[in-house]
This record gives structure tokens, sequence and C-alpha cells, in this order.
């Protein structure tokens, strides 16, 4: 059983994957089924809360019967993946992921959400920087103004900065630009907890908040006041 707080950690991007693609799909009985899912693994997210096997299998229950009643739904396979990455403990379990996110993309390869989680299950997966890439470029070049996909290529691009190409790091840069202009606070947050605030801090001018104390503690060499 994983620990929860490795649980705990995911959680919170489970939620951004699941909430920002509700509305990615049209009515009809494989829908249904796939939003009755979502909300329920929305409420995980929401509470911080781990569900017992039994809930997560019935979860799983109600999406492949999704994925059976219209095989071709790029959202019921994106959303095994997310599913399949709250419990995922082996490299094995999260390939079985990774596997629906492709199963996803072959049916809907614009989806930058589809792609950032491709970032998160390979990273979880125990990837290198440059498996990554891909998915990262990709996910950058289609949801670059879209919040959750810039916390996640900011969170896991970050922490493999050293290991991917100037190419892949330029993209990685401009979500981490594009992250501080909406919230910079949140964006200093994930890029100190993986050591890279000075590629953060720099882009703290080009921010219309008002920087407020902790942002002036995160990045006291810029001189900002609140």
């Amino acid at each position: 059983m994983r620990t929860a707080g490795r649980f705990l950690v995911v959680l919170p991007l489970i939620g951004v994957l699941v909430w920002a693609s509700l509305g990615a799909f049209s009515a009809g009985r494989s829908d249904e089924l796939i939003t009755e899912a979502r909300t329920e693994i929305s409420t995980w997210a929401a509470s911080r809360s781990i569900p017992q096997q039994g809930t997560w299998e019935s979860v799983r229950s109600l999406l492949k019967d999704a994925e059976r009643a219209r095989p071709r739904n790029p959202a019921s396979h994106e959303s095994l993946g997310i599913l399949t990455a709250l419990w995922s403990e082996t490299p094995e379990q999260a390939a079985q992921g990774i596997s629906e996110f492709v199963a996803s993309l072959r049916y809907r390869p614009v989806s930058p959400l589809t792609w950032a989680g491709m970032v998160e299950g390979r990273y979880r997966a125990g990837s290198h920087g440059r498996e990554l890439e891909l998915p990262i470029v990709r996910a950058a070049e289609l949801g670059p103004s879209e919040p959750g996909v810039q916390r996640i290529i900011a969170d896991y691009g970050l922490a493999v900065w050293s290991e991917v190409t100037p190419a892949t790091q330029s993209a990685i840069e401009r979500m981490v630009a594009a992250g501080i202009r909406r919230n910079p606070l949140e964006m200093l947050q994930i890029s100190e907890r993986r050591g890279r605030l000075d590629i953060a801090c720099r882009y703290l001018a080009d921010s219309s908040r008002k920087a407020g104390p902790q942002v002036n503690r995160l990045c006291p060499s810029w001189e900002l006041t609140p």
C-alpha cells in the first residue's frame, strides 16, 4: 500500500488534470460514466484523502465500461491514466498508466493535459530527462496559458533541468515565466522545491502582481518591494 505522504503529493496534480479536462468531451453513455468517475477522483483531490482499494477498483470499473461503450473515446483512456497514477507503486504499474495516456493521444493528440500527464507518469516511473523531453515540449506548445499545464511542466521540468537539451529547457522556462505572470508565489514555491529559484526569480519583473513579503524572501537579491 502506498504511503499517505506520497499519495498526497500526487493528488493536487491529479485534481488539475481532472477538472481542467471535464468539459473536453460530449454527451453520451461513455461520457456519463467518465464524468461519474472523474467526479469521484476529484473529491479525493479536493479532500486530500486516500481512497480505499475497493473504491478505486469501482471507479476503474466505470472507466473500463466507458471504454467498452466507446473504445475510441480519448477521455476514457486519459482518465484511466490519471487513475492509475494514484496507485502506481512499481515501474510496471506506472507503465500501465503511461500506456493509457498514449492511447488517449492516439485519438486526441492536441490535448496539452494528456501530454502533461505523460510527463508526470514517465517521471514517476523513473524515466530520465531525455525521455520526458517530447511530452514536455508538446505540453508547453499546446497549453502555454493553462495553469495546470504550467504547474506540471514547471514541477517536473525543473526536476530534470540538468538532463535535458537547451531547447527543452527553453520550453520549461517559458512555462515558468507564464506561471510567474499568473501567480508568482506559486511558481516560486515550485521552483524552490526543485532547487531552481534562479530560473523563476529572473521573471519577476514581468509579473503585474505585487511581490509581497514571501516573494521577497524567496528572491531577496531582486530587491522587490511589496
